[in-house]
């Protein structure tokens, strides 16, 4: 995932998503993660620019580990790149946290089981 301040953070979520389908990544105010608060009104806009929500200005490419926990990544991300992010796993019409020892691949592989009828032979 490339982060620089001029990407919208809808690029950055396509990147995720093109690693994770099953799971989604938003980004919030640091105030507002702290509040461990992860409702849609409160996170930023997928318009806005990396450089119009962060403070810190590194830039770089951030390589996707699947075996990474939803947590580790965050962190990572946080401390970095200077971004509050919360990735959460998607369902039908809402989105579950992730279990935060759970790598982002078995948790990817639990939203696809959530999300569609897996007949496995």
């Amino acid at each position: 995932m490339r982060i620089a301040d001029d990407r919208p953070l809808k690029a950055l979520q396509a990147e995720f998503n093109a690693e994770f389908p099953f799971l989604e990544i938003a980004f919030f105010p640091p105030s507002n993660l702290r509040r461990n608060s992860s409702s849609a009104n409160e996170r930023f806009s997928d318009d806005l620019l990396v450089g119009q929500v962060r403070k810190v200005g590194n830039a770089g490419l951030l390589f996707l580990d699947g075996d990474l926990t939803p947590g580790a990544l965050e962190k990572t991300i946080e401390d970095i790149f200077g971004l509050r992010a919360k990735i959460a796993c998607r369902k039908v019409s809402t989105s579950h946290h992730c279990l935060p020892a759970t790598s982002l691949r078995e948790q990817n592989r639990r939203g696809m089981m959530m999300t569609e009828e897996v007949v496995i032979v």
